[in-house]
């Protein structure tokens, strides 16, 4: 997938500077760390997500010390991952044309100290989630204790290491869901668009044989689309040029934003954007419409946004895929059932929308490479008429 997302690049970047182009890594979520700017976590974060109910039930932060989801030291920003989420329900469209302080959860990964593998090395902090019981929990009051010994029996009471036995042990990770590599938001230079394709092709999205999680679709065309919004733009939002990116077209065809989504599934087994990566960090309850079922709803409101008037944000798919074996899920549904259902709703024509079935991805490159030469063209074209392609 990078080796042809590199030759789009080099067809569709331009020596004028008027062509920016950006670049989303995706896995089960989107990172948008940024070592430049510390700050951004706290800075997106709401207020509530600086410090979810659920960890503060764990007594997360008395233990380990950790200020809030936001402080440096955590296992997500040691591992230079921050994958924030919101507007997850239906219709809420991630509101990925709002701009961003202030309005983001923060997602993490904890686990129980027994899943997780030995030899894991991504940052990670354990921490006990229940206070320690006390010997009277036990049935050891002192008046039993003193019979006890009265009687020549063993002391009944227990050491503050043997009482830390029986307490719960959690384990926050640096979320394995959570890419590797960050999004690199527009560029109008190709050595920076390289640059990113050669990290991206060092960083895989598997540790060890463990998956990433599930491929979530929704996130990644929901972020293509906060790379291109005029409300990311300034220190608050992506950096760089206070003018990047720029204003929707008015209608004047003056330029144009467009994404291009590479997708790799089984046809067969489409299992994205319906299940708990999709709902508040910690609170479940609070997130609905992420069933199977939800799915296509979910990628046609999404699509119908990304089209409607004042936006007009142009989509590509090329979806590559073979068929699965047995995953043993009852609660997926085919590419076309769950997917393209809602996705057609991005198309402009049916063929914006292009699928390449085969079980190694080597038989369809060609093909693909060829459509992507074919939707470089096509906006090369478009852009020979506007001052601007993003």
């Amino acid at each position: 997938m990078t080796r042809i997302a590199q030759g789009f690049a080099e067809s569709a970047m331009r020596d004028d500077g008027h062509v920016y182009m950006s670049v989303v890594p995706y896995s089960q979520n989107v990172n948008v760390y940024d070592a430049k700017r510390p700050n951004r976590p706290r800075n997106w974060a709401r207020a509530d997500a600086l410090k979810p109910e659920e960890l503060e039930d764990w007594n997360f932060f008395d233990e380990t010390g950790i200020k809030d989801l936001a402080s440096p030291d955590t296992p997500d920003a040691l591992g230079k991952r921050f994958c924030p989420l919101r507007g997850l329900n239906l219709g809420e469209n991630y509101f990925w044309d709002h701009a961003p302080a202030g309005h983001f959860y923060i997602s993490y990964w904890v686990w129980e100290k027994s899943a997780v593998p030995p030899g894991y090395d991504f940052p990670w902090k354990d921490w006990f989630s229940k206070p320690r019981p006390t010997n009277d929990d036990f049935g050891c009051d002192e008046k039993t204790r003193q019979e006890a010994i009265n009687l020549g029996q063993e002391d009944c009471k227990r050491s503050d290491e043997e009482l830390d036995f029986f307490r719960e042990i959690k384990t926050m990770i640096a979320n394995k869901g959570c890419p590797a590599t960050p999004v690199l938001p527009l560029q109008n230079r190709l050595e920076d668009i390289t640059s990113e394709l050669i990290l991206l092709k060092k960083q895989h999205i598997f540790y060890k044989g463990l998956t990433a999680g599930n491929l979530n679709f929704g996130f990644a065309l929901g972020w293509g689309a906060m790379t291109l919004a005029p409300a990311f733009r300034g220190s608050d939002g992506w950096g760089g040029d206070p003018q990047v990116p720029r204003d929707f077209d008015s209608g004047n065809g003056e330029h144009q934003k467009a994404i291009v989504m590479l997708m790799k599934t089984e046809m067969d087994s489409f299992f994205s954007d319906s299940d708990a990566s999709t709902a508040v960090p910690g609170n479940i309850s609070a997130t609905t419409d992420h069933t199977p079922n939800d799915m296509p709803k979910r990628y046609k409101a999404l699509c119908d946004s990304l089209r409607a008037s004042g936006h007009r944000i142009r989509v590509f798919l090329l979806v590559a895929g073979g068929q699965s074996e047995n995953l043993g899920l009852s609660n997926t549904k085919s590419f076309d059932e769950g997917g393209r259902k809602g996705f057609q709703f991005c198309a402009e024509k049916p063929s914006d929308i292009s699928s390449y079935n085969s079980d190694a991805f080597n038989d369809v490159e060609g093909a693909m490479t060829s459509r992507l030469g074919e939707i470089a063209g096509e906006l090369k074209q478009r852009g020979s008429f506007v001052r601007l392609m993003q």
